[in-house]
């Protein structure tokens, strides 16, 4: 089946569950169910949302599967928090087995700071596990860069850093160790 959701004022709901909740202009919902196929996409667009001092604008979701995997799409003309400002958001993520492969794009309006992670998630029975994968961080105008993969362990006695190093030039800042969950350590 198919179906298709108009957003027109969704305070009534919103005040109640999520007041701090605001989607000014209309939205819109698309999708179909194909259960033979055990397929389900989700198209979604809404002009503006605020949360609290979250405010976006333009978003775009894209949501699909397939028998082996679940993707989510995310794409944000601006998104502001307080003094940051950034515009063409893009977060890709794609769900397998145990493992969530993901990619953020940020990049702020003068176009002198932006974010390209790579990334992946992996749940073990004992841990979870969040490696960046060779990504590239602009500040200032200036590009820094992650080239090899690094981890992040999260385990039950604390945080594990291995392997992470950002460039730029001559520049290096390496980081690898544990951080304890308890305070006396």
């Amino acid at each position: 089946f198919k179906f298709g959701i108009y957003l027109k004022d969704l305070t009534p709901i919103t005040s109640i569950f999520i007041p701090d909740l605001k989607i000014p202009e209309k939205g819109l919902f698309v999708g179909n169910f194909n259960s033979e196929k055990n397929q389900m996409t989700i198209n979604a667009s809404v002009k503006k949302l605020k949360y609290q001092n979250f405010e976006v604008d333009n978003l775009i979701l894209d949501q699909g599967n397939s028998n082996e995997s679940l993707f989510l799409n995310i794409a944000l003309g601006t998104f502001a928090m307080d003094s940051l400002k950034f515009n063409d958001v893009g977060m890709s993520n794609y769900l397998r087995d145990d493992k969530v492969s993901s990619n953020l794009k940020l990049v702020d309006p003068k176009g002198t700071n932006a974010l390209d992670l790579n990334a992946q998630l992996l749940f073990t029975p004992d841990s979870t596990i969040f490696s960046v994968l060779p990504s590239e961080l602009t500040l200032n105008s200036e590009r820094w860069k992650i080239d090899d993969q690094f981890r992040i362990l999260f385990a039950e006695n604390g945080y594990h850093v291995e392997d992470f190093t950002l460039h730029n030039k001559d520049q290096r800042l390496t980081v690898e160790g544990m951080i304890s969950k308890t305070d006396n350590e």
